[in-house]
């Protein structure tokens, strides 16, 4: 039972990162785009704030998600040892930003670049662990803010 569990939270776990990256690209674009063409810093930071808002509302949903298939799997009577359950999940929310962080620091320029990076991954981190904790003790938070999204991966 805890395997099957495993393999289908850590192996959606290697796939967060190249679904994170290619579904924030054309944010990115759009933003790099609004900073060349119009020079407008109004749009630029506009574009920024949509891109930052993506980013808490996927790390959210990948919470969600853990957070839900922990609380499934406990659910069966004939598990044991649920804060194994709950632990592992909470790694693998943790993980893929882990990842992203330590990636995008090794490419940083300098050391003040590599701080940015650590200071804005530090919230998104910090985020997505809350909403994981929260999705957990609440399952209905879960339900209401990322239900439409948790039927179709789960379904």
């Amino acid at each position: 039972m805890f395997w099957g569990f495993a393999l289908k939270v850590w192996g959606t776990s290697l796939f967060v990162n190249t679904v994170f990256c290619w579904t924030l690209a054309p944010l990115l674009l759009l933003t790099g785009w609004a900073d060349k063409v119009l020079g407008v810093n109004a749009v630029t930071y506009a574009s920024l704030a949509l891109v930052g808002l993506f980013q808490f509302f996927f790390w959210g949903a990948w919470a969600a998600y853990c957070a839900l298939q922990a609380t499934l799997y406990v659910a069966d009577p004939n598990t044991t040892f649920h804060w194994l359950y709950y632990v592992s999940a909470f790694l693998a929310v943790s993980g893929p930003l882990a990842y992203l962080t330590h990636r995008e620091m090794s490419t940083a320029g300098s050391a003040d670049e590599a701080q940015r990076v650590w200071q804005g991954a530090r919230w998104h981190s910090w985020f997505t662990r809350a909403a994981f904790i929260a999705f957990c003790i609440w399952p209905v938070s879960a339900a209401w803010s990322y239900g439409w999204l948790l039927r179709w991966l789960v379904a």
